[in-house]
């Protein structure tokens, strides 16, 4: 029978429930969270200081930390602000490393230039660009965005680089992993049983690309299917089919991200999972409407 137990997320009365199979029991399961992307706004106390509520109201534990999940981060310090409106937040690396040693991450790197794929090296990264991504989002307009979403991908994987090496490390390996924007400011109060279908169900909990909580197994799909995805070629469901930075990460986890739906571009081979979206958190200084 399944026994649910209350987190705490205290700082100005944050407080959630979330619910857990009752034979593992509280703080047992292993977390790794994975920051990855551009730093923007995270060095701001009122980013920071939320994640770290949220990490410790997840009452569970790493495999190094035995008092909230293991964190690591694979960082650009320069912002590259893909819409006009939005102010641009570089930071520093002395600040960075502040903030980080405050979360108690416990494995990172840092990079100037957040842009790893561009639009002169796409070519190099992508065997098809032209001929499977030619539909990808606004890409006649803003030929940045397919650079933009490899590279998101790319940072991605180099934490969860860091992440296994963890696990090699500690000869144990997470039950759970989550990836996340590092300027996401979590919201008081978050919603109860936020978790519950991860821990639980084992589906995946997401806010779109922002967000993604999952079962360790699914998180190989970064690697599994990426070289899959890079050499999609002509005739495949990937080709034509991956529209947007979302579908690209369907293609690698399995599992519906756009709010959209599904972009049915992994093909009859693999079996789908499953994913629940949620909005719970606000991304910081770029006043989304949630």
């Amino acid at each position: 029978m399944l026994s649910a137990f209350t987190l705490a997320l205290q700082a100005g009365g944050i407080a959630a429930l979330v619910a857990r199979p009752s034979s593992r029991g509280q703080n047992h399961e292993t977390v790794a969270v994975c920051l990855s992307g551009t730093a923007r706004t995270l060095v701001e106390p009122e980013v920071h200081e939320s994640l770290q509520q949220f990490l410790q109201g997840l009452e569970a534990r790493g495999v190094q930390s035995r008092s909230q999940p293991d964190v690591f981060a694979f960082l650009a310090l320069n912002d590259a602000v893909a819409y006009a409106m939005l102010p641009r937040h570089n930071t520093t690396a002395s600040d960075i490393k502040s903030t980080l040693a405050k979360l108690g991450v416990n494995s990172f790197d840092l990079v100037d230039d957040p842009m790893e794929v561009t639009q002169e090296n796409v070519g190099e990264v992508i065997k098809h660009p032209k001929k499977c991504f030619n539909h990808f989002v606004d890409l006649e307009t803003h030929p940045w965005r397919l650079p933009n979403a490899l590279s998101q991908i790319i940072h991605m994987r180099k934490c969860f680089d860091l992440l296994k090496k963890q696990e090699e490390k500690q000869g144990e390996q997470y039950d759970f992993v989550i990836f996340t924007r590092p300027d996401l400011k979590y919201r008081d109060s978050l919603p109860n049983n936020l978790l519950t279908q991860v821990y639980e169900d084992s589906n995946a909990v997401i806010d779109s690309d922002h967000f993604l909580a999952m079962p360790r197994a699914m998180a190989n799909g970064l690697e599994d299917h990426y070289t899959a995805l890079v050499e999609c070629s002509s005739g495949q469901p990937c080709c034509t089919g991956i529209k947007k930075p979302e579908h690209m990460f369907e293609f690698l986890f399995g599992f519906p991200v756009a709010y959209s739906g599904s972009c049915e571009c992994i093909g009859d081979d693999r079996s789908p999972f499953v994913s629940v979206p949620k909005r719970w958190w606000d991304l910081y200084g770029e006043n989304y409407n949630r």
